[in-house]
């Protein structure tokens, strides 16, 4: 023991023995719109990683079957499902009453965006086929 007897003295970052550094920690973020472009984008990119990890251990931990649509900043739609986004929007959709054909007139916004990220699928899978077909002539 040394003497004061507290034994504090083997341990210099002991509150005791130095002064410690006030950190503010963690900062809350206020959930509001980010203006700056930049910022924007970094953060939807690091984001939309995040969520679509969430999904994925959702359906590894409870067998369950997603469909995550996406719109960046940009307009541009990002995708991401198990087994796939066809599969599951197709599935919801039947289970909705708006199975096949075109989409109800009333739909929900949801509705609209589903049916048109599987449009835009089905016509990037036609363009593909007809590419093809044009190397095979």
């Amino acid at each position: 023991m040394n003497a004061s007897g507290d034994g504090n003295n083997n341990y210099p970052m002991h509150p005791e023995n130095e002064q410690r550094r006030k950190s503010k920690g963690r900062q809350k973020i206020e959930m509001a719109k980010i203006e700056n472009d930049t910022n924007l984008q970094v953060t939807f990119s690091k984001r939309r990683t995040g969520v679509f990890k969430k999904a994925s251990e959702l359906g590894i931990q409870c067998g369950a079957e997603y469909a995550i649509v996406v719109y960046s900043p940009g307009e541009k739609p990002h995708s991401f499902g198990n087994p796939s986004v066809e599969a599951v929007t197709t599935r919801f959709l039947q289970a909705n009453g708006g199975g096949g054909g075109a989409p109800p007139a009333r739909g929900t916004i949801a509705d609209r965006r589903v049916m048109a990220h599987q449009e835009a699928a089905e016509n990037q899978r036609n363009q593909e086929v007809v590419t093809a077909e044009a190397r095979v002539e």
